[in-house]
């Protein structure tokens, strides 16, 4: 039913830890900001470090003890728009960087802004690009935001160094010692690198984006005691990938829904904006993979949601299921984003913190893997885009030992 002329993918990223403890948390849409909170006793990835000693030289703040939050958490107040300004990285280069879907391993350095004491959250999604015929999945510059923890994911891949001025200049936003984004006034900044507190004097486009490095800059009255910060440590990834193959059956898998969309799922006419076409070209072509687990069971993702037989022409929705896989297929002649709320959407499923697909009597955690970078997600679900071999795990009561991974050799390089 589908024409698939080009199959094409989105950014694909593996995985280093910021401070020794978890990954990055990835946020479409973090949603409100949230405040720190005390790790869960997940079993762990990595052990979770504390900062070594402060080195402090005399008349200068002191740091904090390092606090540890969930990962993903959102620290500090909202007051700028997720993404990069009209300004910046919007997908072509910029600053010297390209925006691309090359698999990379990342490191991370936080960013502290502080505003006469307030915390300002760092936006989620800076840097990373909606799909054009230019770069036909959702690409990402060397430097970019997942989001609102105010850690910035740097490739490492290529033993460039990056700075925290390439990093505004794909935010789109001024940086000086005197005006930082939208905010003016004299820069204070300080340095911590593994619990050595150096202030730093000179132009802050020009400092580097170093792994581990948290780079605090206030703005108006400085503080006397420097904010610190430690994720808790994730689940490990499962060592064996599980192969995808189409025609899955799910066998191995609980059976909870019906195949097919719900009754107030999609019937043909479009859900949103997306539409449901009888003979689709698609220029954007992509996979994702969902997995939904109940007290340690994995559940079957049933088979035709978003493809609809009982109407003449039949048609597929722009985002649907083939087999019982779990693989959410994205065909659009379009080229933007699609998220796991439209794809519930057309399901007819509910989606949120508190109710996924029906299920609300047990605490629900999201995981988000992309080849190898595993992130625990806090915000609003439906806001998860839906990437290329990217696994969205959905873990709802008992916790997992483990997280899934999937071998997508079966749907090409990407």
């Amino acid at each position: 039913m589908l024409k698939h002329f080009t199959t094409l993918s989105c950014v694909a990223l593996s995985f280093t830890f910021f401070a020794g403890c978890g990954g990055g948390g990835d946020v479409s849409a973090a949603g409100s900001s949230q405040s720190p909170t005390a790790a869960a006793g997940d079993s762990t990835q990595t052990t979770l470090t504390t900062q070594p000693t402060t080195t402090t030289q005399p008349g200068q703040p002191s740091l904090a003890a390092a606090q540890t939050v969930v990962d993903g958490s959102a620290l500090g107040s909202e007051r700028w728009s997720d993404g990069s300004s009209s300004t910046g990285g919007q997908g072509l280069e910029i600053g010297g960087l390209t925006c691309s879907n090359d698999s990379a391993s990342y490191a991370y350095t936080q960013l502290i802004l502080l505003n006469n004491g307030e915390h300002l959250a760092l936006p989620a999604n800076i840097g990373t690009g909606t799909p054009t015929i230019r770069n036909p999945a959702t690409c990402v510059y060397p430097v970019h935001t997942r989001d609102r923890t105010g850690k910035i994911r740097v490739n490492t891949s290529n033993g460039a160094t990056y700075t925290l001025g390439q990093f505004f200049a794909v935010w789109g936003q001024t940086l000086s010692s005197t005006q930082v984004a939208d905010i003016e006034g004299p820069a204070t900044i300080y340095l911590n690198d593994n619990g050595t507190l150096t202030p730093f004097t000179g132009d802050p486009a020009t400092i580097e984006l170093r792994p581990q490095r948290q780079i605090v800059v206030m703005l108006g009255t400085p503080l006397a005691q420097i904010p610190n910060f430690a994720w808790e440590a994730l689940p490990p990834l499962a060592g064996t990938p599980v192969i995808l193959e189409g025609g899955d059956t799910g066998a191995t898998r609980t059976p909870i829904w019906d195949d097919g969309n719900a009754a107030t799922g999609g019937t043909g006419a479009p859900v949103g904006s997306l539409a449901c076409a009888a003979d689709l070209i698609a220029n954007l072509d992509l996979n994702t993979h969902l997995s939904i687990y109940r007290n340690g069971e994995q559940l079957i993702l049933p088979q035709g949601i978003g493809r609809i037989s009982t109407i003449t022409p039949a048609c597929d929705y722009e985002v649907h299921t083939h087999d019982r896989s779990g693989t959410i297929h994205t065909a659009s002649t379009e080229y933007k984003r699609f998220t796991l709320g439209d794809f519930f959407a057309i399901w007819g499923q509910p989606l949120s913190l508190t109710n996924v697909a029906g299920f609300t009597d047990a605490p629900i955690v999201i995981y988000i893997e992309d080849k190898g970078d595993l992130r625990r997600f806090i915000g609003n679900p439906t806001t998860i885009d839906l990437a290329s071999h990217r696994s969205i795990v959905i873990q709802i009561g008992t916790p997992l030992t483990e997280i899934p991974t999937y071998d997508w050799l079966n749907f090409g390089p990407f």
